[in-house]
């Protein structure tokens, strides 16, 4: 159990739910023993993956925070930082209401890594009589925060098609590679399709995509750089685009990070097509795949 003693003073800052422990305590400095003890809720539970939780809560109570912390976090030396002294990666304040018993809600997690280990508490304030607030928590709920890749969307700046030499010639574009498809190595999965029947399916492995980073300066004399990223498979046996269609799937290689996406919709190959490249652009500095190609 976690216990401190806040004063008065600091009642405002309590709600932006994001002051860490340390901070309560750091900021007590008071020794007046209090005349009640929190009590601790019960039947605490956190979805991992969505945020949504559930507790039950006490008989007294001024409200509830509902914390997540970084499971470890340490100073400049490699020691480990205690909890007292962290700030909570997420907060929800959840109100006391004395006919209520079963409280519930939802931590937002869209800032979180894949991946990656959490603690959860939750704080219960209640004010003494001195007019003070002291809490108590849980014991930490440990945790790892695991997601679904988002479904590709594909269109033809995202992912080109062409026949060459007799075969389906497929590119996927930088476009198409977003910061989390590139997280934790991935795979991807083509599924080919000539009206409802798949006739072939390729594996994109992460290490075919080629990533190309290129330094530029711009007016203010500061060096920028683009990374981009591209990968190309050919698929055998198809002469033509018209009546084909695929669909693409991201694939997790790390089932502690992501579940796989779901399967994207079907687009026909013809919508794929490069568009024709002009000549009436002026020239100039080029960026991504057009200065120095791969």
């Amino acid at each position: 159990m976690i216990m401190k003693k806040m004063t008065k003073i600091f009642l405002a800052s309590l709600t932006a739910g994001l002051l860490s422990v340390g901070t309560f305590a750091a900021l007590a400095g008071c020794d007046k023993t209090a005349e009640v003890t929190p009590e601790i809720v019960t039947n605490f539970t956190i979805n991992a993956e969505t945020g949504e939780f559930s507790f039950t809560g006490v008989e007294v109570a001024k409200t509830y925070y509902v914390r997540i912390y970084n499971h470890s976090e340490k100073n400049e030396d490699g020691t480990e930082i205690p909890l007292e002294e962290k700030m909570p990666v997420a907060a929800r304040r959840v109100r006391f209401k004395s006919d209520v018993k079963e409280y519930s809600g939802e931590v937002d997690f869209s800032e979180f890594t894949a991946g990656a280990d959490y603690d959860a508490y939750v704080y219960t304030y209640i004010k003494t009589d001195d007019g003070d607030l002291i809490f108590a928590s849980t014991e930490a709920k440990p945790f790892v925060y695991k997601t679904t890749y988002d479904t590709p969307a594909i269109d033809s700046d995202k992912l080109t098609a062409e026949i060459e030499a007799g075969k389906l010639s497929l590119t996927f574009n930088n476009a198409f590679f977003t910061d989390q498809y590139l997280d934790q190595d991935p795979s991807y999965l083509v599924t080919l399709y000539r009206g409802d029947n798949v006739v072939a399916t390729k594996t994109i492995a992460n290490s075919d995509v080629q990533v190309k980073r290129t330094e530029s300066t711009n007016s203010s004399g500061q060096v920028e750089v683009t990374v981009t990223s591209f990968a190309k498979t050919t698929i055998d046996a198809v002469a033509e685009l018209d009546g084909y269609a695929l669909t693409v799937q991201v694939i997790s290689t790390n089932d502690k990070a992501y579940y796989d996406s779901a399967v994207g919709a079907k687009v026909d190959l013809s919508s794929l097509v490069k568009a024709p490249e002009t000549d009436d652009k002026p020239g100039g500095e080029g960026g991504g795949m057009e200065s120095g190609g791969f």
